[in-house]
């Protein structure tokens, strides 16, 4: 298949390179107004100014010339799968995905979606302009310290500006800022290809991997990436604006037996929430002290006026050490002791909030016996209690996300 897409990218370039093409044929595809100044959310705009009498006629090189002697088809390195679709039609109904960081699905998927203008100038007014749907898929790993990127470059059209060939003129899409000291950075880092090759391949794909070094440890390797866009034209007469970055993705490169999976990669923009549900039996107490710790935090014990408690606006930070996560437990639970007295503890737990798994834990958020002690604790159902420190906060949020020592959250009731 890829074959025959080579074969048919390299006939149809030289028969629409071959082909006279008139002033009516190299204008508006589909007729439109010009396009009009300003910025819109998810649009990027690029120029290219036509000189005719930038080279002597006799001296001209034809576009036919330059394609055929520089240009090689450069086809994409993997057809994108049938889950790559899945998640870019799953992106195009998100507005988030039109920002610069673009929209995630989870810590392990981004997508960004842009709309390109070119606008073409001669003598310094517009005469037209091509656009083109640029979307980017960033795929990260729970398993494996590599992220794979995606690119569709689709729907190419020119409204007016008859001097320029569109099918002969080329988009370059392609990857800067890969650390080249911790990540195995690509030697060929982008595609550089004409809107025909582009029409019959609109995909490309490319992947970053981060090695595993000797000697353990979390082995974390932030990077950060822009998309990199450029359109150029083996046609003489036209300059073109250089390269330019758009859409960054920020990544990280971990290596952490204790949350499953032994390596990974993630995205760093992602919003960490760990959510609870009021309506759940299985987890309604945990939920409802949470809720009256984040709203109503005066009257949580331990009591004090003005108290404020963080995890609803201001986030949590996981803290990965058995010890200290011992001694945030320990205080909770001599706390709910002084208050409750005696409990059974087969029946009923000592529930504390912020969790003891963070930094905000009531031993480590309040050291001092000066501190403001902004934490809560209350004596809740032991399975409840069980459940959403263990199933949901540990292994279905911490686990599952790749939450790191160190990585911050916030907390939702949902009532």
């Amino acid at each position: 298949m890829r074959s025959f897409k080579l074969a048919a990218i390299a006939t149809v370039s030289l028969a629409l390179l071959l082909t006279p093409t008139s002033a009516a044929q190299a204008g508006s595809i589909d007729a439109a107004p010009i396009e009009p100044a300003g910025v819109e959310r998810g649009v990027i705009r690029s120029n290219a100014t036509y000189q005719p009498d930038r080279f002597p006629a006799s001296a001209r090189p034809s576009p036919t010339d330059a394609v055929h002697r520089d240009h090689v088809p450069q086809p994409s390195t993997a057809v994108a799968t049938p889950e790559d679709e899945a998640f870019k039609a799953e992106c195009e109904s998100q507005d988030a995905a039109l920002d610069d960081v673009g929209w995630f699905r989870d810590r392990f998927s981004q997508c960004v979606r842009r709309t390109w203008i070119i606008r073409i100038f001669v003598n310094g007014v517009m005469t037209g302009f091509v656009t083109s749907k640029i979307t980017m898929l960033g795929l990260g790993n729970n398993g494996a310290r590599e992220i794979r990127y995606v690119v569709f470059v689709e729907d190419i059209r020119k409204t007016n500006a008859p001097s320029l060939i569109l099918e002969t003129m080329l988009i370059q899409v392609g990857f800067i800022g890969c650390n080249t000291a911790l990540v195995a950075c690509p030697l060929i880092s982008s595609r550089d290809a004409t809107v025909a090759e582009w029409r019959l391949q609109d995909d490309w794909s490319i992947s970053f991997v981060s090695p595993d070094v000797a000697g353990g440890g979390p082995q974390i390797v932030p990077q950060t990436l822009s998309l990199s866009l450029y359109a150029h034209s083996p046609q003489p007469e036209f300059i073109w604006d250089p390269p330019f970055a758009t859409s960054t993705s920020r990544s990280r490169y971990d290596s952490a037996e204790y949350v499953g999976a032994n390596q990974g990669a993630i995205f760093l923009d992602y919003q960490l929430v760990f959510e609870v549900d009021i309506n759940d039996p299985s987890q309604d107490e945990s939920a409802l002290h949470i809720l009256h710790a984040q709203d109503y935090p005066m009257l949580t014990f331990p009591s004090w006026a003005g108290k404020t408690i963080p995890g609803k606006t201001t986030p949590l930070t996981r803290m990965y050490n058995r010890a200290e996560n011992d001694r945030n437990r320990n205080k909770s639970v001599a706390m709910c002791g002084s208050i409750w007295g005696e409990y059974d503890g087969s029946l009923q737990n000592c529930d504390e909030y912020p969790f003891a798994s963070t930094y905000e834990g009531s031993h480590i958020g309040s050291m001092e016996p000066t501190d403001p002690q902004r934490y809560s604790v209350r004596v809740i159902d032991a399975d409840d209690n069980q459940h959403v420190g263990r199933d949901l906060l540990e292994v279905g949020f911490y686990r599952v996300n790749r939450v790191l020592d160190g990585d911050q959250f916030t907390v939702k009731v949902n009532t």
